[in-house]
């Protein structure tokens, strides 16, 4: 009788443990199927500046130890370094297309949004490139028309920029699932599947530290332009002054076809 009730209770254990494995079994398949939409929608977190790069980073970090946990040891990493060897060439050509996508990405949908901010501000500011010319004993009403027609040119000029910023989200997108597709061909692994693609995003991360400096410099640069102008008059922050349409042009460059001869 006490073994009978011991068999019973034994092939209850192992039903449960068979449904547990099931259910993990089960769990790991949708996380790795749902795997690169997990890691696009972080850089696209990342895009959207919803959160600081550091943070994505530490999100990150949680989500693959989560996931992947104990199973990266020694061997499993080796085994992924010789994947990425294999693949090394395509995926480094892979990272400079996306870095450069999301340079164009970062810089016009920062430039739209600073000049939208120029634009509600007072007093009324026109970036140098949009000015149109002071012309001489012009009446007030054909200068003022003038200038609105370059605020509707600067406002045309942000829309644009918003459409390229557009554009840049979405080819930067469609070179991560690229590069997701290559990472799955190569492995059967859905551990070094995971890792691999960690590999990547940790790559785009760093090439997304360096986007962002180089935008805060040139935002710098921009902002403190702004302030030097509206410290002038009016005319000199909403028109070309006579000095900028005088400014000589350098000479032209003699030696450039000489120099493509040697």
């Amino acid at each position: 009788m006490g073994t009978k009730s011991k068999q019973t209770t034994n092939s209850h254990q192992l039903q449960d443990d068979i449904k547990e494995l099931k259910d993990a079994i089960s769990k790991l398949s949708q996380v790795c199927s749902n795997l690169s939409s997990q890691i696009s929608k972080i850089f696209i977190i990342v895009a959207n500046q919803e959160s600081t790069i550091d943070q994505t980073q530490d999100d990150l970090n949680e989500f693959y130890q989560h996931w992947i946990g104990e199973k990266s040891t020694e061997t499993e990493i080796d085994k992924c370094k010789a994947i990425f060897n294999r693949i090394s060439v395509t995926w480094q050509d892979t990272l400079n297309k996306r870095k450069i996508a999301y340079w164009h990405f970062v810089q016009n949908e920062n430039k739209a949004k600073l000049y939208e901010k120029w634009l509600s501000e007072t007093p009324s500011y026109i970036p140098l490139k949009f000015r149109p010319k002071i012309i001489e004993n012009e009446n007030s009403t054909a200068t003022q028309i003038r200038i609105d027609v370059a605020r509707e040119k600067y406002m045309g000029d942000v829309a644009i920029m918003k459409s390229y910023a557009a554009n840049h989200k979405e080819k930067f997108a469609e070179i991560d699932n690229t590069m997701f597709d290559i990472i799955s061909s190569n492995t059967q692994s859905p551990a070094h599947c995971t890792i691999l693609k960690k590999w990547w995003l940790e790559d785009g991360i760093r090439n997304a530290q360096m986007s962002q400096q180089l935008w805060d410099k040139k935002e710098c640069f921009l902002e403190t332009q702004r302030t030097k102008d509206l410290q002038k008059s009016p005319d000199d922050y909403l028109l070309k002054s006579k000095e900028i349409l005088r400014k000589p042009r350098p000479p032209p460059r003699t030696d450039v076809k000489q120099r493509n001869r040697v």
